[in-house]
């Protein structure tokens, strides 16, 4: 049977403090699902790398882990990619890398999930946006494929990068129906923040990307529309 190794780096800040990426969200959410699934057409691998030893095995999970004793640093990343270590410790056929980018000694045998292109269009300094223009496109011209949440997100790669549409499939993001569904009792939420008029809800940061100033601006114009309703922000 055929192995299909997991990159999972990008849950580890969950069992460290608590805290997770929306990206490590959608990582976590995925191999708890496929955990689910009682007959796949491959084996899964976990795997993950830090001094800490947290990764995979803190899942509690069934499918079997490979944890490597290293910093999960840049400088080892590469190191680590100039010779086939991760090829040697797990025998992956095929790799997932669900986090947009990673040092790999054979992209050709990695699908990427390259969550959006929008460091291609505009530079936020605390992402990192300069070095991903850099490292990102190279890798997904070598990946085997790749992975994008939506139309107007695999149009940005094709357009931004050049890469052949037909390279990309887009897998729209599920949804936690434990954690996001409508509530019973309206009126407990509505009396707890004093909402007694209709509303627009943005959950979301402040991130340039997310482009806040986009939503206030058109909110103001919808306002003096004489539409009244109110904006509520949830960072």
């Amino acid at each position: 049977m055929k192995r299909l190794l997991i990159d999972v780096n990008s849950i580890v800040p969950y069992y460290v403090s608590g805290k997770i990426s929306g990206i490590g969200r959608t990582t976590l959410e995925l191999i708890q699902t496929l955990n689910k699934e009682k007959k796949l057409p491959f084996e899964i691998m976990l795997y993950s790398q830090n001094m800490k030893g947290i990764g995979g095995q803190n899942t509690g999970l069934t499918f079997e882990n490979r944890h490597f004793y290293i910093p999960h640093r840049e400088m080892y990343d590469k190191l680590i990619a100039k010779i086939p270590i991760k090829e040697w410790l797990t025998g992956y056929d095929l790799m997932h890398i669900p986090h947009n980018f990673e040092y790999v000694h054979r992209p050709e045998k990695c699908i990427v999930t390259l969550h959006d292109a929008l460091f291609m269009k505009m530079q936020e300094k605390v992402f990192k946006h300069e070095k991903m223009r850099k490292v990102v496109p190279p890798l997904m011209h070598k990946c085997k494929h790749i992975i994008t949440c939506s139309e107007a997100s695999k149009n940005d790669i094709v357009e931004t990068m050049q890469i052949e549409p037909k390279k990309i499939s887009v897998i729209p993001w599920g949804i936690s129906h434990d954690t996001f569904h409508p509530m019973e009792d309206k009126e407990i939420l509505q009396k707890k923040y004093k909402i007694d008029r209709p509303y627009f809800l943005s959950v979301s940061c402040n991130a340039e990307r997310k482009r806040t100033d986009l939503l206030v601006e058109s909110y103001m114009a919808l306002y003096e529309r004489q539409v009244r309703h109110d904006l509520v922000l949830i960072w």
